[in-house]
Parts: structure tokens; C-alpha cells; sequence
């Protein structure tokens, strides 16, 4: 390995920016304002990329369905709440003494004996 290296400021042959007059700056592009985009846009049939507000909720749970959320149980939907650990206790311990195997059941119950 008897490579000499060359030196920082040596002139080297053939170099692409010995001659920068070649070089022209770009030119810079012109926006174009909001109002007439939001103009050709409308013309042209173009939507909002965010939902409109009277979007139905059902719409929009097909719009976002992932079939892997899916169980066999058939629940598809999470329920979480902020409960003071003897709460989750005195819940879980209801669930046991009824014979509740899941906690949607038990929350069921409990809905339909505060509903009558």
C-alpha cells in the first residue's frame, strides 16, 4: 500500500468546478395564494383531506374496520376508566361471587338492575 495521497489544495485535471460560471441558480418557485388554490380546487371536484363534521359515527367505524380487533366473543370495543384499586377489587370480586366468566357481562347486569 504505496498510494501516495494527494494534498488538500493541489490542482487536479479536469475538475467539474474549476469553471462555476456553468453553475446557474434554480430559480425559486411562486406560490400560489391560498384563496385560488381553494378556488381551482372547488372547481375541479377536490375535498378536504380531514372528514366532514356531519360524517355519521356508524361511517366512520366502517371507514376505520380492522378485522383483527375482532374476537370470537364478537367484542370489537374497549372500555377503559380511571378506578381507585378497591373499586377494581369490589368489582372483579361481584363478577366472581355472579358467575361472570368476562367483565362486560358483569357490566351488563349491573346496567340492567340500575335501569329498572
Amino acid at each position: 500500500m504505496n498510494r501516495i495521497r494527494p494534498t488538500t489544495f493541489e490542482t487536479v485535471e479536469d475538475d467539474p468546478l474549476a469553471d462555476l460560471a456553468q453553475i446557474e441558480p434554480v430559480p425559486v418557485r411562486q406560490i400560489p395564494a391560498s384563496d385560488k388554490v381553494r378556488k381551482i380546487a372547488d372547481e375541479a371536484g377536490f375535498t378536504a383531506r380531514h372528514g366532514k363534521a356531519e360524517r355519521d359515527v356508524e361511517e366512520q367505524a366502517q371507514a376505520t374496520f380492522d378485522a383483527r380487533s375482532l374476537r370470537k366473543t364478537g367484542r370489537s370495543s374497549q372500555l377503559n376508566i380511571a378506578i381507585k384499586p378497591g373499586t377494581k377489587d369490589r368489582f372483579w370480586s361481584f363478577a366472581i361471587e355472579q358467575g361472570f366468566v368476562a367483565g362486560e357481562d358483569a357490566l351488563l347486569a349491573l346496567l340492567d338492575s340500575a335501569e329498572r
